[in-house]
């Protein structure tokens, strides 16, 4: 039986019609916008679609069977309307009626109750499902009501500049962090099941541990390969160190004989901060490092480039390694992305634009596959494979690059002006120049809160901007920030409020995010780390609606 619905209004439809099973109701709806039902019914020897226009929106179709036909289906397809499971749903309205195609136990087409005036009808409020959150929304399937957390060891589980997040095709998330505590630090890695728990086919009860053998050991960056295995590197000691594991967690003794490497291609301090993997598996780890103690550029990005067993990669750079200068002075950072012709882009904060200041600037660089500066790549200030960015003649520095369908350059991150630091961002065109019809000039500044400062950066299928990381709160610690922006560089309103949210997960401590990425089902992870009541960090993941 047809249950809920109001009482019909008028036309039950022809005698020969109900004897056909064609017999209609009308069940009125207060939307009279003009929609297109259509009805399909088969008879022992054929199919037949009626199509019925001009019936109001929201109007109900009710139909049964008789003992000569028996009908397929109805209302599939509609202007205005659509089919939602086993309800009609009107996408103007969100209202939301059961189908109804009920029958007599004798076969008599069932038709509803007789002509009256029909009051006006709340229908019953659409739950979406599970994973399909509002856009912005915490997703409660995910862990505690959208949230993962984890404290392990009692001391820092996040490294300072960590990317450690990738995701599975099969929806897990590995994640990489720090164990340990005083100056016996080792590389984290655990995975998460699609739920948020941990999962128990990976490492001990879902988490491993690497240890260099040298005093201190933090993970910053982890990728999943195309064959499952996944490589982790970051700093051991002060030297870039990079690790493969088995799809089970264990070390992978084809990569570099043991299943980890130390590389100290310099004689004074190396952090690698992020990774790619070429399409014939070669590495690139990326990063900052000083050459020497004595070094006339100081601090400079660096790269590492190795083979795909884990040894060095003759054909890259000098010696497996290129180290990249704008100013003759410090430049930190080393976030890398490949682009569709195969050119490494690094980016990070220069020092020195301005003689005799420590000002930084947003940077990127772009070499070549042999770990050249590609000279083609240039803003015109006399740095050939090199660009630098200021926004209002203070601090500036750069989180994260990721390149859009037309192949431009975005880069995330913070710039200061006179009143606070704030988000910041920069598009280039894929010469170098700065991308006019992105913000103001190529340049954007987004004030979360105070203070902010953008650390993640994932561009969306539909071209939207998804910026993470952290704004000041009026309590004055730091909480968890996300903002979605057009490509044009305007709020994607849909999103969150206005455009943008801030989560505190840490009861008023200190939150930032560090990566973000969308898994399979559209849905957004957010990798980040908040502080504990003990004052040290704890690795949190999020999931919400996209």
């Amino acid at each position: 039986m047809c249950e809920n619905l109001p009482a019909a209004v008028g036309d039950r439809g022809s005698d020969s019609s109900r004897r056909h099973g064609t017999g209609l109701n009308k069940i009125a709806s207060a939307n009279e916008a003009s929609c297109a039902w259509r009805h399909l019914r088969e008879t022992p020897d054929s199919q037949e679609e009626v199509t019925i226009p001009s019936v109001p929106n929201g109007t109900r179709v009710a139909a049964g069977r008789s003992r000569s036909t028996l009908l397929i289906g109805l209302a599939l397809s509609f202007a205005g309307c659509y089919r939602d499971g086993f309800h009609y749903r009107d996408d103007a309205t969100g209202v939301c009626w059961p189908a109804c195609a009920d029958s007599t136990a004798d076969g008599d087409t069932t038709t509803a109750a007789d002509p009256g005036v029909v009051p006006p009808v709340t229908p019953p409020p659409v739950t979406p499902p599970p994973t399909q959150q509002a856009t912005g929304a915490l997703d409660p399937t995910f862990g505690t009501a959208g949230i993962y957390r984890l404290d392990i060891g009692g001391a820092n589980n996040v490294a300072w500049a960590a990317q450690g997040l990738d995701l599975q095709p099969d929806g897990r998330i590995v994640i990489a962090g720090v164990v340990g505590a005083g100056t016996n630090h080792d590389f984290l890695v655990l995975r998460l099941l699609e739920s948020g728990a941990l999962d128990a086919t990976f490492g001990a009860g879902g988490t491993t541990t690497i240890d260099f053998g040298g005093a201190d050991d933090f993970a910053e960056s982890v990728r999943v390969q195309s064959n499952g295995t996944i490589v982790v590197a970051g700093q051991s000691n002060q030297s870039t160190s990079v690790a493969r594991l088995l799809t089970n967690g264990a070390l992978d003794s084809s990569f570099a004989g043991t299943g980890r490497r130390v590389l100290a291609l310099t004689t004074d301090f190396e952090l690698v901060n992020t990774q790619v993997t070429l399409p014939d598996g070669r590495l690139r780890l990326c990063g900052h490092g000083r050459l020497s103690a004595s070094s006339p550029t100081g601090m400079d990005l660096v790269v590492y480039g190795l083979l795909a067993d884990g040894s060095l990669d003759p054909a890259f750079g000098s010696g497996s390694f290129a180290a990249l200068d704008f100013f003759a002075s410090d430049d930190f950072g080393g976030w890398c992305s490949l682009d569709a012709a195969g050119r490494l882009l690094v980016s990070g904060q220069a020092m020195g634009a301005v003689v005799g200041t420590f000002l930084t600037d947003f940077a990127v660089a772009r070499l070549l596959a042999d770990g050249s500066y590609d000279a083609s790549f240039s803003d015109g200030a006399g740095l050939p494979g090199r660009v630098a960015t200021d926004f209002a003649a203070l601090d500036d520095g750069v989180g994260a690059c990721a390149l859009d369908a037309s192949g431009r350059i975005v880069c995330a991150g913070s710039a200061t002006d006179t009143t606070g630091t704030h988000f910041a961002l920069v598009r280039y065109l894929q010469g170098g120049g700065l991308d006019s019809t992105f913000g103001t000039g190529g340049r954007l500044m987004l004030t979360m809160g105070s203070n902010d400062e953008a650390r993640a950066l994932i561009i969306l299928a539909d071209g939207r901007l998804m910026v993470g990381g952290f704004a000041k709160s009026a309590r004055g610690d730091n909480d968890f920030a996300l903002a979605a922006l057009n490509s044009d560089g305007s709020l994607a309103t849909g999103f969150g409020v206005n455009g943008s949210v801030t989560i505190d997960t840490g009861a008023g401590r200190d939150d930032v995010v560090h990566a973000l990425r969308v898994d399979a089902a559209g849905r957004l992870v957010v990798y980040g780390d908040a502080i504990n009541a003990a004052g040290d960090n704890d690795i949190v993941v999020l999931r919400m609606g996209l």
